[in-house]
């Protein structure tokens, strides 16, 4: 990666690292379910999706090449590692990152209906309570 490339996914790698397994995961499924580090990795991720968008071809060709060759992998950085290893070789990764920035948005939806609806229900109770 080129030093502007480098230092974008070294500040993101710091917040995502630790979820790579569930990151891939949640990719590969297209699913949000379990994911405890949601919260922390949706919004970085955000940043370094789609590829394309945020590498430079010849860093893409570069990289989709050393990921063949596993004694280069071993000589890269723990980020560009994570590329080689994981994001690349997620089919239509941008379209999946999508769908889980969609699905994250409809729970939050979901989660705000459940809330109002006891909200609701416990004023419905107080009232009955307090009209006696």
């Amino acid at each position: 990666l080129n030093d502007h490339e480098s230092r974008m996914w070294e500040v993101a790698r710091r917040k995502y690292g630790r979820y790579v397994d569930e990151i891939v995961r949640c990719l590969l499924t297209v699913s949000l379910e379990p994911s405890e580090g949601l919260d922390v990795w949706l919004d970085v991720f955000a940043q370094l999706v789609p590829l394309e968008a945020h590498l430079s071809e010849s860093t893409l060709a570069r990289l989709r090449k050393v990921a063949e060759s596993p004694a280069e992998l071993q000589k890269l950085r723990a980020w560009d590692k994570d590329i080689c290893e994981h994001f690349i070789k997620i089919p239509q990764l941008g379209a999946r990152f999508r769908g889980l920035e969609t699905l994250q948005r409809l729970q939050k939806f979901q989660d705000a209906d459940r809330i109002s609806r006891a909200i609701d229900l416990a004023r419905d109770a107080y009232s009955v309570v307090l009209a006696t």
